[in-house]
């Protein structure tokens, strides 16, 4: 049996993948993740152990419950240029009452800056409490001027530089600087994406 009909996509689409014209989609990823028992990590960064049935890959629980709670959807956040949000809310979310939802704030991702890992109307939980230290090298919610925007944050210990890195090549870094009016709001700790 063909690769591509265990894949259920056509075989022009599975050669242009192989020749890397174009990029797998996330539910396609999902499928090869759980069809090879490939880790899904490992297929969007090349980071860590590529097999699932590594002894050393992290096991996340979650604690089981059956209160939920709500978290207003408060605005869309920009995967691209920082730009104005408007509050006002999208819908909700419900999360475990086990997590500190007072800390949590919800916003609808909006374009493509932060592809593969963030995806256009994911929505995204950012915790609102991390400290100042716990920053560095992770995705953040963060308010510049009048615009925010959703990117990973590097500290360039020897420069002393901090940037907003996307993981999209085709957009550019941010480099913070005096000039500009920076917020960070929070890091992001939940992400939620529908595969309708």
């Amino acid at each position: 049996m063909q690769i591509s009909s265990v894949l259920e996509i056509n075989q022009g689409n599975y050669s242009r993948l192989e020749k890397n014209n174009i990029e797998p989609n996330m539910p396609l990823l999902h499928k090869i993740s759980k069809l090879y028992s490939v880790n899904l990590h490992w297929l969007l960064t090349g980071e860590g152990n590529m097999l699932l049935d590594s002894p050393d890959l992290p096991k996340v629980s979650f604690p089981v419950t059956h209160e939920m709670k709500e978290i207003p959807i408060s605005a869309e956040i920009s995967a691209g240029e920082p730009i104005e949000a408007i509050d006002h809310e999208l819908g909700v979310v419900q999360v475990s009452s086990a997590l500190p939802v007072e800390s949590l704030v919800a916003f609808r991702v909006n374009g493509a800056s932060m592809k593969p890992v963030v995806q256009h109307n994911d929505i995204v939980i950012i915790n609102r409490d991390c400290l100042e230290d716990c920053y560095d090298n992770r995705i953040v919610a963060v308010r510049i001027d009048d615009g925010i925007t959703l990117k990973k944050f590097v500290l360039d210990h020897e420069s002393k530089n901090a940037w907003l890195f996307p993981f999209n090549l085709q957009y550019k870094p941010i480099k913070l600087n005096d000039n500009m009016d920076i917020r960070i709001i929070g890091v992001l700790d939940y992400l939620i994406r529908s595969f309708k």
